[in-house]
């Protein structure tokens, strides 16, 4: 008898569960529906990042200018080696990738998001 209801209590715990899941998870797709629909009308792109975070990325003006400073672009001025001078600016915000970022006309480190 005393397993029967324990069996009976984990089953409708299990079941209580599965429903708090499902109508979040209904919820939060809404959620994620609405952004991603807002973000297009921006002119971006919605994505989930790797850390499971929603991420909306919007076009820069600036995008692939040469650039030797950060404050010449709406995101960043951005290189693919360490010994560049000069850069472009980043086509996109929020920044993503491994870049190596000027300020002054030199690197100044390798930024990864």
């Amino acid at each position: 008898m005393g397993k029967t209801i324990l069996i009976i209590i984990l089953i409708l715990i299990a079941c209580a569960l599965i429903v708090g899941v499902i109508l979040y998870s209904t919820q939060e797709v809404e959620e994620v529906v609405d952004m991603a629909a807002e973000c297009e009308e921006q002119g971006g792109h919605y994505t989930i990042g790797g850390s499971g975070m929603p991420f909306c990325y919007l076009p820069t003006a600036d995008a692939g200018n040469p650039c030797t400073d950060n404050d010449e672009c709406e995101s960043f001025c951005v290189a693919e080696e360490e010994s560049a001078t000069e850069g472009t600016c980043y086509p996109e915000t929020p920044f993503s990738g491994c870049w190596w970022v000027l300020e002054d006309g030199a690197t100044k480190g390798q930024v990864c998001d």
